[in-house]
């Protein structure tokens, strides 16, 4: 007869899963609909960098991150979800939208101190230019804006 361990190879112990609590409430899982909803928000665009994406590929980011909420499911409100590319959404992580501008408004700085990118930067490889600190869907919705305002001015 041959030996066969319980949990893996002689001598682990069994791997401990963490149970949620009866209390704890989850997240509510989006459907099919309101995904492309939430897709189609902005265009089939990223709303941080307006890339354009495919719904195959796109992630739905919380601008106020859902560690904010007591409870998961209140931060699933319409203006807190956002269409992002896997970029952005794995850079902004669970921050705030003033800390992820403030990553981005450094990213430059940081970058420069390579001494591999001050050669490019020395030979013209590569150029860049500062983040302004505004974002696709603020840029979008002071279009916006701007657009709604002049309608009005015609009607009065």
């Amino acid at each position: 007869m041959v030996y066969k361990p319980k949990f893996g190879k002689p001598g682990e112990k069994e791997k401990k899963t963490r149970k949620r609590p009866t209390n704890e409430k989850r997240r509510l899982a989006l459907t099919k609909s309101r995904r492309k909803k939430v897709f189609g928000k902005y265009k089939n665009r990223c709303s941080y960098c307006g890339a354009e994406m495919e719904f195959s590929n796109f992630q739905i980011d919380h601008l106020i991150p859902l560690a904010k909420f007591s409870n998961k499911s209140d931060g699933e409100f319409w203006e807190n979800l956002m269409p992002s590319c896997w970029r952005c959404n794995s850079y902004k992580s669970a921050n705030s939208l003033e800390v992820f501008r403030r990553r981005l408004m450094e990213i430059q700085e940081r970058i420069q101190r390579d001494y591999l990118v001050k050669v490019a930067i020395d030979f013209g490889v590569v150029n860049f230019t500062p983040f302004d600190g505004v974002f696709y869907f603020e840029k979008v919705k002071s279009k916006k804006g701007l657009e709604n305002g002049r309608k009005r001015k015609r009607v009065v």
